[in-house]
Parts: structure tokens; C-alpha cells; sequence
């Protein structure tokens, strides 16, 4: 017991556990809305919705992108230190780590690329995964093939 509350003492990050996050639209809901529209420019709704991350990808030292999902949706979510509302960027993204659940609000956008984004204003650290979850590409060498240990 001693040991699984160190192992999660050394996993945790320094930002705070948020007590309450209310979402106002499922990725589900926002995904019908706005993914369709080719032009959000104009679009100035903020949304707010929550879920566990599965995927990260850091594009630069102030620029990092989520795949957040729930409830068998996904979006993409775009964490930017000079749109983010936050006072230390490095301390989000050190508590963006895949199977954390979090909550997002933000602006629905497209990237320059032109996928479907959300745009964080705002971030909540909901709860933290101390445990490494499994990889879901099935010809990745750290994939678990046997579902009876995977589930």
C-alpha cells in the first residue's frame, strides 16, 4: 500500500486538481455543430466539455495538441500559452499526460492545416493517470495483444 501511494505521490503534477468543471456541450454534440462549417472565423460560442486524454503531440514549447475523448467521440484540442488563461504553460503541459482527464473551454477553429480544432481558453486538470495506458495501434510493439490482460 506505502508503495502505490508513492508511485502515485511521484506521478503527480504540480497543477491543481480542479473540484468541479460543469461542461456545457458532449464532444459528441460539439462535433454535429461546428465540425461541418468550413468557415469558424466568424463563430465566437465558447464550449466546454471534458474528457480523457489519448493522445498528445507538443508542436513547440508554447504550442501543444490534445485528442481528448469521450463517451466514444474525440476532438482535437489546441492548448496555446498566448490564448490559454492560465499563469504557467509549462505546468499544463506537464499535467497533459495520456489518460489524465481534463476539462476545455474554448472557441471551436480550424488550424492552419484545416482540421477541426478547439482552441482552449481555459483548463482544468480533472484527475491525474499515474498508470501508462496501453497503445490501441495494433502493430505497435507496446501493444497488448491479449485481452484478457488489456481489459
Amino acid at each position: 500500500m506505502i508503495s502505490n501511494l508513492f508511485a502515485l505521490r511521484r506521478f503527480s503534477s504540480k497543477l491543481p486538481i480542479a473540484p468541479y468543471f460543469a461542461p456545457t456541450d458532449s464532444i459528441a454534440a460539439i462535433n454535429r455543430k461546428f465540425a461541418a462549417l468550413e468557415s469558424l472565423a466568424d463563430l465566437k460560442e465558447e464550449v466546454r466539455a471534458g474528457g480523457r486524454i489519448i493522445g498528445r503531440r507538443k508542436a513547440s514549447s508554447s504550442l501543444l495538441f490534445l485528442d481528448l475523448e469521450s463517451n466514444g467521440s474525440s476532438i482535437q484540442v489546441m492548448l496555446d500559452a498566448k490564448t490559454l488563461q492560465q499563469p504557467d504553460f509549462k505546468l499544463v503541459a506537464d499535467a497533459c499526460q495520456r489518460g489524465a482527464v481534463v476539462g476545455i473551454t474554448g472557441f471551436p477553429t480550424r488550424t492552419q492545416a484545416g482540421e477541426f480544432t478547439i482552441s482552449a481558453t481555459g483548463f482544468s486538470h480533472l484527475a491525474e493517470c499515474p498508470h501508462n495506458l496501453p497503445m490501441m495501434n495494433w502493430s505497435h510493439k507496446k501493444t497488448l495483444k491479449d485481452s484478457e490482460k488489456r481489459f
